[in-house]
Parts: structure tokens; sequence; C-alpha cells
């Protein structure tokens, strides 16, 4: 291990928020890796999802070896991370936690010895009969089982112990174990002995026991020696506690990782003897050794929340740099979080004046209300919503446009609690897309209009003389345009003969033949005459066998012949004059 190149050792696991063993063992890694010249890179998660996130982390930072404290040790994200670690060549130590995948070893308290220690105290304290509980934790995690295994190793050589409910509800956590008690209590008064797999389920239960009264009269014992489980001992409320060391778990941890990651072999298996009956006779003792490291802990907690402090400063600095509107929602609809674009939008100088508002306080009721459903479908079923168009007044009732993200957030038991919310004022892009469409439509007539006159032009070529030459199919549409354009033409004009070319036309029919007709009368009606040229052979046959009567059109094969005749007559009858 050269001083150039330290070896690089990542520690995951979970935020056991409320649990102070794994900050405690964090603290033995931490130390012990500075001891070795041993780069320490510690990652909490709050599940299995985050937890295989940094697992892909540590892996693109090259660890030589990973220290794993599984949150939850079946999940297959979880399992697929630690399977790309391996792939990637890189040990992995399971800590505490039994795990389905290839690690080199499992650095482990004797979970068993523990539980028969402390199960065994109760028996005894209890003369070895009476009505006991058993808070197991959650069953699916190994310690837990482990545990359990030994708590009914101890009923079998104690038949006078009647195991009256034996619940995995609490799930480790100090508030669950308090509310079962209360009902346990309820159901069962004369329980003498509880045994919780660990000491926050413990001190839950002996609350639950003081508020009913009955303080000093039931047997609480519980698991890892916690700082509070020492006062509770040393105070007489809770009779004993099975001592762990976490500090020393996480310092055979690193040792571990890093013998690994230097190819030397490691055990399959390392069982720490750190199982301790601490009761009042010793917890002066076991709480002199616990002292001697919490200097250590509560530095590191002091930096951490230095750098969480600093964090959340840089974080808090961003979102309100942000022109987007920022914002978390709890499940009534209340901000917990709102940044300074979205306290501009409201009419508010601080984006904390925002924070317990619902959208009822800040905009008008009937968006207010369509924001809520939306939101409301969002955290009830789990689907994000991505960006949606909505509108949105602010505080002096101009109307924006936003185009919005929304994204149920939840917590370390992965159930929803909050929504997110990213919303961009896209009012300026909206007004600038109704112009194009405004201007879209208007260059549409313009260029029907243009279409029209070119479909139906009209030529003057002597003071009263007008040509229109017709190209491509006449439909009754179109027929109307050249009645009228003719009509006009001729009165604006003045012409006496309006020329009406059909050599374009590629098909005559009874409606070409009709509209022809119908213009020569409504042209004869202001005094001019229409003549019809371009007229081949098998339009002549056609207009024949059609039966259309031209008596009263004169008529020239090609345009111009027409035109030479209108000259022509038009000379002779100003040398007439």
């Amino acid at each position: 291990m050269g001083a150039e190149h330290p070896l690089k050792i990542g520690f995951s696991r979970n935020l056991a928020i409320g649990i102070p063993f794994w900050t405690i063992a964090e603290h033995g890694a931490a130390v012990r890796a500075r001891e070795l010249g041993v780069t320490f890179l510690p990652l909490h998660s709050v599940n299995a999802r985050v937890q295989a996130e940094h697992i892909a982390q540590l892996i693109q930072q090259r660890v030589d070896a990973i220290v794993v404290a599984a949150t939850d040790p079946s999940d297959a994200d979880f399992l697929a991370a630690l399977d790309a670690a391996h792939a990637a060549g890189i040990p992995l130590i399971a800590v505490d936690v039994v795990i389905a995948a290839p690690v080199v070893s499992l650095v482990r308290s004797d979970d068993v010895r523990g539980a028969t220690c402390g199960m065994t105290y109760l028996a005894e304290q209890i003369g070895g009969q009476g009505k006991i509980v058993h808070f197991q934790g959650n069953p699916q995690s190994p310690v837990a089982k482990l545990r359990t295994v030994g708590v009914r190793q101890v009923l079998e050589q104690f038949p006078g112990l009647e195991l009256v409910l034996e619940t995995a509800d609490a799930d480790w956590d100090r508030v669950r174990s308090h509310a079962i008690m209360q009902d346990i209590l309820a159901q069962h008064a004369d329980i003498c002995g509880v045994f919780a797999a660990n000491d926050p389920m413990a001190l839950g239960a002996i609350a639950a026991i003081e508020e009913a009264g009955r303080a000093g009269q039931i047997v609480v014992i519980g698991v890892d020696g916690d700082p509070d489980a020492l006062l509770a001992v040393e105070s007489g409320k809770m009779a004993a506690t099975v001592r762990r060391s976490p500090y020393q778990l996480g310092r055979v941890a690193i040792e571990t990782a890093v013998a690994a990651a230097q190819g030397t072999a490691v055990p399959p298996e390392i069982l720490i003897d750190d199982m301790t009956l601490v009761t009042p006779a010793n917890v002066a003792h076991s709480a002199i050794e616990s002292l001697s490291i919490m200097p250590g802990v509560i530095d590191e907690l002091m930096q951490s929340s230095v750098a969480i402090t600093a964090e959340r400063t840089m974080l808090r600095t961003i979102i309100d740099s942000l022109p987007d509107l920022i914002y978390v929602k709890d499940h009534e609809g209340r901000f917990v979080v709102a940044n300074a674009a979205l306290a501009h939008l409201s009419g508010l100088d601080d984006a904390q004046a925002l924070i317990g508002k619902t959208d009822h306080d800040v905009f008008p009721q009937q968006l207010a209300s369509q924001y809520q459903s939306d939101e409301q479908h969002i955290l009830q079923s789990g689907v994000p919503v991505f960006d949606k168009e909505e509108p949105v007044r602010d505080a002096h009732g101009e109307q924006h446009w936003l185009v919005t993200t929304k994204i149920p957030l939840r917590d370390h038991n992965g159930q929803i609690q909050w929504l997110v919310g990213r919303s961009r004022d896209i009012t300026d892009r909206k007004h600038a897309a109704e112009e194009r469409q405004r201007l879209q439509e208007e260059l549409i007539v313009a260029q029907a209009a243009a279409l029209e006159e070119l479909s139906t032009p009209l030529i003057p070529i002597s003071d009263s003389v007008l040509v229109m030459p017709l190209i491509g199919r006449v439909d009754s549409r179109r027929a109307s345009q050249i009645l009228e354009a003719l009509l006009v033409g001729v009165q604006e004009q003045q012409a006496n003969l309006v020329i009406v070319d059909i050599t374009g036309v590629n098909v005559v029919d009874t409606q070409v033949g009709q509209a022809i007709i119908q213009a020569a009368r409504a042209v004869k009606l202001l005094g001019a005459q229409v003549m019809l040229t371009g007229i081949r052979p098998e339009v002549a046959q056609t207009l024949v066998a059609l039966g259309i009567d031209l008596a009263d059109i004169m008529t020239h094969s090609s345009l111009q012949r027409g035109i030479a005749y209108a000259l022509h007559k038009r000379s002779a009858s100003s040398g007439k004059k």
C-alpha cells in the first residue's frame, strides 16, 4: 500500500435514523481506515434503491473494496449493483447482514449467543415462569432470525415461560414498539417480561409500561448496548441490555476489506466476540467504555452536520437562483420548500412566507382546486407528470403559462410523503407561438387570395379587350370565381370583349361548358361579349356531344387567332371613326 496511491475503501450503510449503532460502527471504521492510511468513502442510504445507486457510484470511483451493511439484502436492484461490483473485480465485505451476493467475507456478531445470554437473564429474573413478549425486529433480517433462534433455545430450557406474543410489526422502531406495547398491556395485564431484539424497541416498550403505571413490574431486556439503553439500565428502567461493540465491528470490517483489496485470503465469515450482558452491576464499566469513543463519534457527527449545513446552503442558493418555480409539498398540499421565483410570482418578498401555505392561499380558487386534484392523483398513484402546460395568475392578476413536472417523493421506508414540482414560465414562448399562428393564418389567407387571382387571371390587351387564360380543372367553386372575376374586370375596365382561353383546361365537360355559357350571358348583360379560344378538335367534338349551345359565343381555335381578330376589329372600328 504505497503512500502515493492509498487504497480506497467504500462503506455503504443504512442511514438507520434513530439507531446510533451504525453511527458508532462507521466511526470505528473511519478510525481504523486512518490508522491504516486508506481513503475512507462512507455513503448513507435511505433505502435499497439509493444503496444500489451508491454502489454504482463507488464502482465508478474505482474503489479497491466495498464494505456493505445492507438496507434490504433481498432487493433486486441492490443485488444487481453488487454483482456489477464483483464483475468489476471489487471485493465485497458484508457487515452484520447475510447477503445473497458474491461477498468474500461476512463480518458479524454472534447474534444467537447474544440473544441466548439476554433471554436467559430474563428467565432468571422472573423465576423461570410467567408471560413474556418478544419483539423480533424485521422478520426478513438475518439478524432478527438469528436472535429469534437464541430466544427459542432458552424457551425450550424454561418450560414455565409462556410466549403470549412474538411480533415483527415494530420493525426495529421505538415509536412502533411503544404503540404495540400499549395494545399488549391492554389485553394482558399479567405480562412480566419483554425481550426486544434491539434497544430502541425495548425503550419504546418501557415508555408504554411507564404510561400504564407498571414501571418496575415488568422485566425488559434489549440488545446492542446503545447509550440510551445504558442510561435506562443505570436508572433501573431496563433490566439489562446485551451490549455489542459496533465500534469493533466497523474496525474489523475495514481490516478485512483492506486485506481482501491487497489480495490476502480472508475467512468467509468472521464472528466478533463482542456480546456482553450489561446489568446494573456492570453498567458503569460499560458506560465508561462507551464514553471513551463518544468524543470521536460526536466530532464526526459535528463535521457531518457542518457539511450538511453547507450543502443545504449551497442547494438553497442554487434553487433560489433558478428562474424556474421549485417547490415541495406534503400530502395536505402545504409548501414545505419553495424558492424565490415562486415567491416572486406569488407577490411575496421571502420564500419562507410560503411555507405552510397551500395553493388556495396563493392562487385563484379554480386554479388551486385543479392543482390540488392533479397532485392528489400523483401522491396516491405514484405516477409522475412530465411537462404539462397549465395556466397560472401572478399576484397582479396577469395570466402566465407554465410547463410543469411533478414527481412523488418517497421516505426511507419507500412511502410517498411529498411531491416535488418544477414549473417553467413559458408565457413569452406561448405568446410568440400565438403570434406565429396568427401570422401563419394571415399568410394562408393571403396565399389563398393570390392563388385565387392566379387561378382566374384577367389580362388587358387593350383598353376594351380582356383575356382570361384558364389552366387546370374547372370545378363549381372555380366556375364561381371565374364569373366574379369576369364581371368585376368588365365593369372596372369598361371592356366590350373578353377572350376566355381554354387551351390549358385538360378536361372539358358539362360543368366547363355551363360555366362558359353562364359567364357569357352575365357579361352580355354588362354590354360586353365573350370569345372562346383554344378549342381543339377533340374539345369541339366533346362540346357538340354534350349539347353545349355556343351560338351566342364567338369561337377561335387558338388564343393568337382570337387576339388577332379582336385587335383587327378594334382597328377597323377606329378607322371608320
